[in-house]
């Protein structure tokens, strides 16, 4: 059906930008790994596991490209996605992006939790 193979594209094009960030091709990766968050959002919605992923990769290789103040707004918004989730693999998800957070912006991943209406402790 048109939703299996819409759905087949997405996934195709996400594991292409990933070959592509491997190979230091980071242009021709933003441009796939965009087409694959398009797709993601148009067949899942925006506040999906599966989108929210797609923006975490967009925002990693952004973050490789040098492109900080992007890379950290995409994971903000990904992580605010995640967050939301109360599924196991949202929770997984949450981890991993979380540390690539960290790793590739150097700052913990509390920094992009949101602070309005946080309690102090």
């Amino acid at each position: 059906t048109t939703g299996e193979e819409s759905r087949f594209v997405a996934r195709t094009l996400s594991a292409l930008a990933g070959l592509q960030m491997d190979q230091d091709k980071l242009n021709e990766a933003e441009v796939t790994s965009t087409r694959a968050r398009i797709l993601f959002e148009k067949i899942y919605g925006r506040r999906d596991v599966n989108s929210a992923v797609a923006l975490a990769s967009l925002a990693e290789i952004k973050a490789k490209k040098g492109e900080k103040e992007e890379a950290d707004a995409l994971f903000k918004q990904a992580l605010a996605i995640l967050r939301k989730g109360k599924s196991a693999q949202s929770i997984k998800v949450t981890e991993s992006v979380s540390k690539v957070y960290e790793d590739l912006l150097g700052k913990p991943a509390t920094a992009a939790e949101p602070t309005k209406g946080k309690k102090a402790h």
